[in-house]
């Protein structure tokens, strides 16, 4: 599952803002969350956790234009793609409106 935003403002501010998307993504999911990892290399976090029992993991890059957020789900979560990214989508929104 990949999901982009642009950003509309310089890669250190966009940096700077998408540090707040996983805590606003695992907020999303509730106490079912656990075993919460992540890390910042650069302009990049790469995160992992448990939601009910399956093990989600990937990336948050920030380029010169976008934010994007790429996890691999596993297969349990796949029938629920298109909701995952809804609320990605939104919590992206949410830190970088479109001016």
């Amino acid at each position: 599952m990949k999901v982009s935003s642009p950003h509309h403002s310089t890669r250190a501010e966009a940096a700077e803002k998408a540090r707040e998307l996983l805590p606003r993504l695992l907020q999303e999911f509730g106490e079912s969350v656990s075993d919460v990892q992540h890390s910042w290399t650069d302009d990049t976090l790469a995160f992992s956790f448990r939601y009910s029992g399956m093990t989600l993991r990937g990336n948050v890059s920030v380029t010169e234009t976008d934010v994007t957020l790429d996890a691999s789900l596993p297969l349990m979560a796949r029938p629920f793609e298109g909701q995952i990214a809804s609320v990605v989508r939104r919590r992206l929104l949410e830190l970088f409106p479109t001016p």
